[in-house]
């Protein structure tokens, strides 16, 4: 399965050398794990996003807090689905709702 993952940042302290250290390690670590299918930060904020492909919810737990970054980042994990799996959820919705008017 794909997750969207928001690393939110926990600390209120500045950056401090060892965290500047810790992060930069992290994102590699992120970058070259063949799971990581795409990260972003955002432009003035200390906030980033990642999107990873995992088997389990044990492996996803592993990916996240075996990394430099989970101690002082929390972790907004969201599901995704393709849009061809939004659509074809539409489709039975509206079936769904078709048989319920005709009954």
């Amino acid at each position: 399965m794909e997750f969207l993952v928001w690393a939110r940042r926990t600390s209120n302290e500045p950056h401090l050398q060892e965290e500047l250290e810790q992060t930069k390690q992290g994102i590699r670590q992120f970058k070259s794990d063949r799971r990581t299918k795409a990260m972003y930060g955002l432009a003035g904020e200390k906030d980033g996003f990642l999107i990873c492909e995992v088997d389990t919810a044990n492996e996803l737990n592993q990916y996240l807090n075996l990394n430099p970054t989970a101690a002082y980042n929390e972790w907004e994990v969201h599901p995704l689905v393709t849009m061809e799996e939004v659509v074809s959820l539409f489709d039975m919705a509206e079936r769904h709702l078709e048989a319920e008017e005709a009954a």
